[in-house]
Order: structure tokens, then C-alpha cells, then sequence
């Protein structure tokens, strides 16, 4: 009589797991990127920056110009100032108000290529908020005031998220943008920073400053900012500040542009030294 030797029934179990846990093992494809995905993320760096961004100083190279023509002829006076200075961000805080404010400041160093002596520099236009703010204008905060979009996300390119402000009578009157404008950022998709950011606003209002200090009648003129960010370590972190801002304004008869290049980002530190009395000076 030949034995029947039966076949274990534990014997399938680990195929069974194994069948079991492969289609877990397999990579998962990547999920779409989605508008609410980038302005979320943008929010969370924005709140990291405005957090922890320490005071610094930066060099700043500007050229402001303006530039008269049609009704005033071919001969009319043009105006450029070239500055050299240094460039402050100072986090001040109010500790009775429990606030923290990013306060933008600059020492002028030279005004066309001699010393500045102390003097205020008289430029013809100037920007200012592209630190404190800039990073702002795509964020959850600023949804109440602007319709976002998201250009097809393609595999290692750029990712860029266009805006357009909201009407007038819809948008509260603390927006970043406060006229009727349209723009967009441009994201590293690596870093999830921005690395552009361009407005334009067809009607900016503006007050002209006549000789004298006069203030002309309100005029509107076609306005555009493009701001470049870049990496740069300020006290072992990393953070995305201008490189470069260039903004220009025009109307018929007038031509404003603005330009500024920043570089040698430092950290602004105060160093004091306690003396005590009686004690010799040293040699």
C-alpha cells in the first residue's frame, strides 16, 4: 500500500501574503498638483518668512528716471538720479500690542556718483513694499481680494499662478493690490518659492511732484513691477528675497521706470560693549 503523503494547507499561506501585499508595494503615482495645493503652500511660507526673517541689511544699486515727450516737444528736460545705499528690513516689535511689523529703510551712500553727505535722495520714482509684502499677493489671505488660476502643471518646469483683482466693489479696502490689476508668480517647483512676481495695473493713480516740492493735479498712467527673488542665507536659513525690481509708469506725456539690484545680504546685528568704571583702558 503506497502512503498519500497530504499536502500542508500552510504551505500557500506566504504567497498568499505575498499576493496579498504587492499591490501595496508599488509607487503610487503622484497626485495632481491643484490651485488650493500651491496657495496653501505659499501661505505656509509666507507665515515662515514673516515669522522668522531676521533685520538685515543688503547693498542697493538704483537708477530712477523720468523721461518728458509728445505735448512738451523734443526738448524737454529728462531727469535721472543713480544711487548707491544700503538697503535696511527691520522686525520691530510692539510688545504693548502684542504686533510685528517689517519695516523697509535705506542709507544713501552716494547720488550720482558723489557722496551723499546726509542729503535725502530726490528721484524721480521710486518702489517700496517689495520686502514686506511682496511675497503676499498670492496667499490665502489675499483669496478675499483676488481670483487665483493655475497654468497645467508640466513635469520639472516652472509652476506659475495667475491673478486677476477682484472688482472694486467686492474687494475689502486692505488689500495688497488696491486697483484693478492683473499679474502672476512664477514658482521653483522644487523649492515651492517664488521666484517672479509681475503686476500690471492699466490705471494707477498718481500725484506728480513738481519743482518746489508742488504737488501736480492726479494723473493715471499704465503701471508695471516685475520683482526677481533668489535664495540667499541670512543666519543658517535660507529664505527668497529681491535680487532685482524694476517698475516703469507711463501716460502721453510722461515716462517713469525704476530699477534696483540687491546683493551682500548680511544680518543686521548691534554689539555693545560694557565699560566699568574705574577699570584702566587696555593697551
Amino acid at each position: 500500500m503506497v502512503a498519500v503523503r497530504r499536502a500542508s494547507p500552510y504551505r500557500s499561506l506566504p504567497l498568499l501574503v505575498l499576493l496579498a501585499a504587492t499591490p501595496n508595494l508599488r509607487a503610487q503615482p503622484p497626485q495632481p498638483l491643484t490651485l488650493d495645493n500651491v496657495v496653501a503652500k505659499l501661505q505656509a511660507n509666507l507665515d515662515e518668512y514673516e515669522a522668522s526673517i531676521p533685520s538685515f541689511l543688503a547693498d542697493e544699486h538704483m537708477d530712477s528716471t523720468m523721461r518728458q515727450f509728445v505735448m512738451r516737444g523734443a526738448s524737454a528736460a529728462n531727469y535721472e538720479t543713480i544711487a548707491e545705499s544700503v538697503f535696511r528690513l527691520k522686525r520691530d516689535i510692539d510688545s504693548t500690542a502684542h504686533t510685528q511689523s517689517l519695516d523697509e529703510s535705506r542709507e544713501i551712500k552716494t547720488i550720482d556718483g558723489k557722496p551723499a553727505n546726509g542729503r535725502q535722495i530726490d528721484a524721480p520714482t521710486m518702489l517700496s513694499g517689495a520686502f514686506s509684502g511682496g511675497l503676499a499677493i498670492v496667499s490665502k489671505d489675499e483669496q478675499r481680494c483676488m481670483q487665483y488660476t493655475l497654468d497645467p502643471v508640466k513635469p520639472r518646469k516652472p509652476i506659475v499662478v495667475r491673478f486677476v483683482s477682484l472688482p472694486a466693489d467686492q474687494r475689502p479696502k486692505d488689500c495688497i493690490l488696491r486697483e484693478d490689476g492683473t499679474g502672476r508668480v512664477v514658482i521653483d517647483p522644487r523649492s515651492m518659492q517664488i521666484t517672479r512676481l509681475q503686476v500690471a495695473v492699466p490705471r494707477h493713480l498718481i500725484t506728480p511732484l513738481l519743482n518746489g516740492g508742488r504737488s501736480g493735479a492726479p494723473t493715471f498712467t499704465r503701471w508695471r513691477v516685475q520683482v526677481d527673488y533668489k535664495p540667499v542665507v541670512l543666519d543658517a536659513r535660507t529664505f527668497w528675497l529681491p535680487s532685482k525690481i524694476t517698475s516703469s509708469m507711463s501716460n502721453e506725456q510722461t515716462a517713469w521706470s525704476f530699477l534696483a539690484t540687491y546683493r551682500n545680504y548680511h544680518k543686521l546685528e548691534v554689539r555693545s560693549r560694557v565699560i566699568i568704571p574705574g577699570d584702566a583702558p587696555r593697551q
